[in-house]
């Protein structure tokens, strides 16, 4: 049973995974983070009665940098980003998940979840992910309708580390089997 401290929420939309995570886990930290100005607005709202849940407007990437978003053509709950060069109207900024570690102080993420419309493949896909070890539980929604090829990022790098995988819904669950058994 694992009682996660430290959660990061990539893609929180309006925050309803968050607020879910926050009631079951209220001892955990939450950091939420959505890159839709808009989503974020009502994130902002909606987790504003829940201490342990810190919203961030920003993207997940696979470093810092400075995104914008493009429309994937599915609808207001999809959408699909790109890097660009500088800060900028209509621009966000990309945080990357040893970024978020650093920047709250952890050693280590409980949960790491992830639904962030093909943004994954930039994620996964650089070879150097030595944030990954540290990630306990990691739970994914990947996008190859919208991004080619983000399947294959992200089980190229989860073969680096000693994960189990399950399929719950529309989600991968991977558990890293040396963090919990330690």
């Amino acid at each position: 049973d694992v009682r996660p401290k430290t959660i990061i929420d990539a893609g929180a939309n309006i925050g309803l995974t968050s607020i879910y995570l926050a009631n079951k886990f209220p001892d955990s930290l939450i950091v939420s983070l959505e890159p839709d100005e808009q989503n974020f607005k009502l994130l902002k709202d909606n987790v504003h009665a829940y201490p342990n849940v810190r919203p961030v407007l920003g993207g997940l990437w696979k470093k810092p940098a400075f995104l914008t978003i493009e429309d994937a053509k599915a609808g207001n709950n999809a959408f699909t980003v790109k890097e660009v060069e500088a800060d900028g109207p209509e621009v966000v900024k990309a945080f990357s998940v040893d970024g978020i570690m650093e920047m709250m102080g952890w050693a280590t993420v409980d949960l790491l979840k992830i639904d962030i419309e093909g943004s994954e493949k930039e994620v996964f896909g650089t070879g150097n992910l030595p944030w990954l070890p540290k990630v306990k539980v990691l739970i994914i929604e990947l996008h190859d309708r919208m991004v080619p090829g983000c399947s294959r990022a992200v089980f190229k790098a989860i073969a680096s580390v000693d994960f189990s995988m399950e399929v719950k819904g529309e989600n991968l669950v991977f558990t890293n089997n040396a963090l919990l058994q330690s």
